[in-house]
């Protein structure tokens, strides 16, 4: 992807589809299969609109998410025709994005779910998608940083494709679950995330507000999916009313604060991606600069990697207890640990950006386990 230039993703499905006579409460993913005539008009609409990124209708088609509509054991065959269709109503004119949704399950402390099951539940529907052709994938709507980072490590078994974020935070930057929008950046980006970004949430306005924060500290480009407004119930119906010039109001704000892609999520329609397009059209060419400096994250806060943190030695004898202890932790995990397999092992528990101030691990190690978990070796 070239992100010298703004690139045009699409817009909302799930709301285009209900105008097509999806009934609420479907599951988009199994509807769309199965009305195949129909998701095909919903790409084809936002091919005419501009778009050059086209998210397969995925969104929701994993194992957990699929459990309740007894459709479980359908994965590898809706990620399969829910992309081919994508590629056929393409044509290669647009680039065709895997949707990778949250799960539905939440890792422990949040939930009862192992963080290995939902890891599992990603990578089973990453196989498929990278075994349907996908050019890259979106893991998007995310609400917790342990689903984020679950879906990143999945994602990276199967594929070495660029991997996009985006996450849903309240105004005041926060995911549903509690994790920190910026801590969620941070953590990606050194995971090796192309792009990070906000969807779902908010208007284009109040979007706009959070991207700038998230500004401050990106390494990568950022992205940007806004609701065409807060939905309204009248007369029994879900009304978003951002009108389209409303709607592309910010672009040029966002993009000189180095948002590159720009798209649609709940509410939005072919008319606000034309809208969009023209707005980008109206665009300079401008180099995305990365932010100066390194942070260390945790799932609430994020830190900056020049302070001084507490160092705490890590073993097989004492790992479980470490683990434990992690959620109690006032500052970012910073370990000394000279045996490779108990360092991974705590790395893949730790819901954050980790530290690591010791000895004994061979350098090229350390290496991989940066590229794959984010470790900052201070």
């Amino acid at each position: 992807m070239d992100l010298t230039h703004p690139i045009l993703m699409d817009g909302a499905t799930g709301t285009e589809l209900q105008k097509l006579g999806m009934p609420a409460g479907t599951a988009t993913a199994l509807w769309a299969a199965e009305h195949p005539e129909a998701i095909c008009s919903v790409y084809r609409s936002y091919l005419s609109a501009g778009t050059q990124f086209l998210i397969a209708a995925t969104f929701g088609a994993n194992r957990a998410a699929l459990k309740a509509y007894h459709a479980e054991n359908r994965v590898s065959e809706l990620n399969h025709s829910l992309v081919a269709l994508a590629k056929d109503c393409a044509a290669g004119r647009a680039i065709i994005a895997g949707d990778l949704s949250p799960t539905g399950w939440l890792c422990a402390p949040l939930g009862d779910q192992d963080f290995e099951q939902v890891y599992e539940v990603y990578r089973e529907q990453a196989a498929a998608l990278e075994e349907a052709g996908v050019d890259c994938y979106l893991i998007e709507t995310q609400m917790a940083l342990s689903d984020l980072r679950a879906a990143m490590l999945a994602v990276r078994t199967v594929s070495q494709k660029p991997i996009l974020v985006s996450v849903t935070a309240d105004s005041s930057g926060r995911l549903p679950y509690g994790s920190d929008m910026t801590a969620c950046l941070v953590t990606a980006q050194a995971m090796g995330a192309a792009v990070f970004g906000l969807n779902c949430s908010f208007g284009p306005e109040e979007m706009a507000e959070n991207l700038l924060k998230l500004s401050l500290y990106a390494k990568i480009p950022l992205s940007c999916k806004a609701n065409a407004g807060m939905p309204q119930q009248i007369n029994g119906n879900t009304v978003y009313d951002c009108p389209t010039q409303a709607y592309t109001q910010p672009v040029p704000a966002l993009y000189e604060a180095g948002v590159r892609l720009f798209g649609g999520c709940c509410g939005s329609t072919p008319a606000h991606i034309a809208a969009l397009h023209n707005a980008l059209q109206k665009l300079p060419k401008k180099d995305f600069i990365p932010c100066q400096g390194e942070w260390l994250a945790s799932e609430q806060a994020i830190f900056p990697a020049s302070g001084a943190y507490e160092v705490t030695h890590v073993d097989a004898q004492n790992l479980e207890d470490v683990i434990d202890e992690i959620p109690e932790l006032d500052g970012p995990l910073c370990v000394d640990c000279n045996d490779t397999a108990v360092l991974e092992q705590l790395l893949r528990h730790y819901q954050g950006r980790a530290g690591y101030a010791g000895r004994g691990i061979d350098p090229a190690v350390l290496e991989q386990l940066a590229e794959k978990y984010g470790l900052l070796v201070i």
